[in-house]
C-alpha cells in the first residue's frame, strides 16, 4: 500500500475510473476523436427527439378570429371576421367555430385582431346568462353617442334602458 490508503499495483480487476482514466490518456488525437464521437451521439439524440411524435400531441380545430381590431356594438360581417386552426389546447370554451354562426350578431365587448370569438362576447343569452344568475335575463346592444353618459358607467352598474321606436305604438 502507499500513502493513506492508495495502492501503487495495478489491480486485478481495474476500477471504471480507471478504465476511463486510460481511455483519455490517448494523447491529443485520441481525445479529439472520443470528443467527436460523443458529439456527433448528441446531434443524433437530439434529431431523434425532434423528429419523434410527442405524447399528447394536439389536434388544430377551425376558431372563428376577429380580422382587425373590433369596437363593442359592432356588427360582424365577412370582413369582420377569419377562419383560423388554432391548436385544441388554446382554444377557448364556447368559441365559435364556423363563420355563420357570427355574422349578423353584435359583440358585447371589444375585440383585438387574432382574438377568438366567444360566445360572451357577443350580445345575446349566452352573455345574458354569464352576467346575471337570472335564466330570463335580456342583453341588448345600447350605443352611447354622448361621451359623458358613457363615463357614468362602470363594469357591474345596473343599467334600465327604455326607448321609443319609430312609431308611438312600439
Amino acid at each position: 500500500m502507499g500513502r493513506a490508503g492508495y495502492r501503487t499495483e495495478p489491480r486485478l480487476a481495474p476500477l471504471l475510473r480507471d478504465r476511463l482514466g486510460t481511455t483519455w490518456q490517448g494523447g491529443w488525437s485520441r481525445t479529439v476523436l472520443l470528443r467527436r464521437t460523443a458529439a456527433g451521439l448528441l446531434v443524433l439524440l437530439a434529431a431523434a427527439l425532434a423528429l419523434s411524435p410527442r405524447a399528447g400531441s394536439t389536434v388544430d380545430v377551425p376558431v372563428v378570429v376577429a380580422a382587425r381590431d373590433l369596437a363593442p356594438g359592432a356588427a360582424l360581417d365577412l370582413t369582420a371576421v377569419q377562419l383560423q386552426t388554432l391548436p385544441d389546447a388554446v382554444v377557448p370554451d364556447g368559441s365559435a367555430h364556423s363563420v355563420d354562426e357570427v355574422v349578423g350578431r353584435l359583440l358585447a365587448a371589444p375585440l383585438r385582431r387574432g382574438e377568438p370569438i366567444t360566445d360572451v362576447r357577443l350580445a345575446g343569452a349566452a352573455l345574458a346568462r354569464s352576467v346575471a344568475a337570472d335564466p330570463d335575463a335580456v342583453s341588448v346592444p345600447v350605443r352611447l353617442s354622448d361621451p359623458d353618459v358613457a363615463a357614468l358607467l362602470h363594469p357591474g352598474a345596473t343599467v334600465d334602458v327604455v326607448t321609443l321606436g319609430e312609431r308611438q305604438d312600439q
